[in-house]
């Protein structure tokens, strides 16, 4: 069985035959329905649903009671993903019954659906505030730009095991974490244990909440608090940092590529925003590679260049900054030119986010982000040591 993909709409704007054209060459199967043609059977099939946020053409909604009259997407998918709670059709049904599926937002207005999120929060906060996986933009569905997202979400749903492993079999929980993430199959790798290690310290929910969601929340934890922030995987920017240089080789058969192949992750979902690499296998190349001098800056820089990188001008602690709206610079600022943040809902063990010193102070909204033990160096700037980074 092919991935199912479920849309809802109340519009005739995006055609169920456009739908298919663009996600059968990935392998997904489409229907499309309007919210009053859905059926059980529709519901049941899916691995992912995508419901519609501004429902204004649906009149038989509009003439019910308010208590069954959903205003909008998000109350139609909390409706849908409790008809697939343990009590489907009139029966009770067991917890390996129950049949995972993924909800996600779409809308031709998802800053106005998503109440003006900064841009660079909006998909994954959003989600994450309302019970769903993820939304979408319809432009970025219609135009194939976000078509690799939506067959891998609903792909990852499709692998999901068809009983998670209970608590009391521990280990083989993480492993079908592992499997998930395509790190079981390479034993082969020096950095396997460390990786694995990393990847738990950032609190997979694998036991009692996978066991009740058939592994759903794990998609939630990677796509919320994983791959948006820096972890045990980092994007292509954070590894432009670690190695030194000022940009990364774009042709895809550089040397660098060939030589982090191993370290790049390949496991679940790895098209939702870019591709990354697994930390610890860069660190143990990085080891290798530099004969046990991967934490000198220019024997790092100087690997770097050797394999297609560009390295313009020597850097010492490059990080990555945020900009009042959340976003990241384009490209990274030394270490004793900024200061800590603490943004809202951050990961405790994502690395610690920074803002260039002077923007912090031109802009009273990031300026509110810097950590208290850093705000005095906001007042006076001389009091900036690197110690205390």
């Amino acid at each position: 069985m092919r991935p199912q993909l479920l849309f809802v709409d109340d519009t005739s704007v995006t055609s169920e035959h456009t739908l298919r054209e663009l996600l059968t060459p990935e392998g997904v199967d489409v229907r499309l329905r309007h919210p009053e043609n859905l059926t059980m059977r529709d519901l049941q099939r899916a691995h992912l649903v995508v419901v519609d946020y501004f429902l204004s053409d649906w009149s038989e909604r509009d003439e019910s009671a308010p208590a069954r009259a959903p205003r909008d997407g998000l109350a139609v998918a909390g409706n849908l993903r409790s008809l697939l709670l343990p009590k489907l059709g009139g029966r009770e049904m067991g917890p390996d019954e129950v049949p995972p599926v993924a909800f996600a937002l779409w809308s031709a207005h998802l800053q106005e659906a998503t109440f003006e999120l900064p841009e660079a929060l909006r998909e994954h906060v959003f989600a994450r505030e309302n019970n769903l996986e993820w939304a979408f933009s319809r432009e970025s569905i219609t135009s194939g730009t976000a078509v690799p997202q939506l067959a891998d979400l609903a792909r990852a749903v499709h692998l999901l095991p068809e009983q998670w492993p209970s608590r009391e079999n521990g280990l083989d929980a993480i492993d079908a974490l592992l499997s998930l993430l395509d790190l079981a199959t390479t034993s082969l790798v020096p950095w396997q244990e460390r990786g694995r290690d990393q990847m738990l310290s950032c609190h997979p929910p694998v036991f009692e909440l996978s066991e009740r969601s058939h592994g759903l929340v794990i998609l939630r934890w990677l796509l919320h608090r994983i791959l948006p922030y820096p972890t045990f995987l980092i994007d292509r920017q954070y590894l432009q940092a670690r190695l030194r240089v000022d940009a990364l080789p774009d042709d895809a058969d550089a040397p660098l590529w060939t030589e982090l192949g191993r370290a790049r992750y390949t496991g679940i979902l790895r098209r939702f925003g870019g591709d990354r690499w697994w930390r610890a296998g860069v660190e143990s190349w990085l080891w290798r590679a530099t004969d046990g001098q991967s934490g000198d800056s220019q024997a790092v820089a100087a690997l770097a260049a050797s394999l297609g990188a560009t390295a313009e001008r020597p850097w010492r602690q490059p990080v990555i900054v945020m900009g009042p709206d959340y976003r990241r610079g384009t490209s990274p600022v030394e270490l004793e030119e900024t200061v800590r943040l603490r943004p809202d809902d951050w990961p405790p063990y994502a690395d610690t986010a920074f803002a260039e010193r002077s923007a912090a102070q031109e802009a009273p909204r990031l300026g509110a982000l810097v950590d208290t033990s850093d705000r005095h160096v906001l007042d006076d700037p001389d009091l900036a040591d690197d110690s205390d980074q």
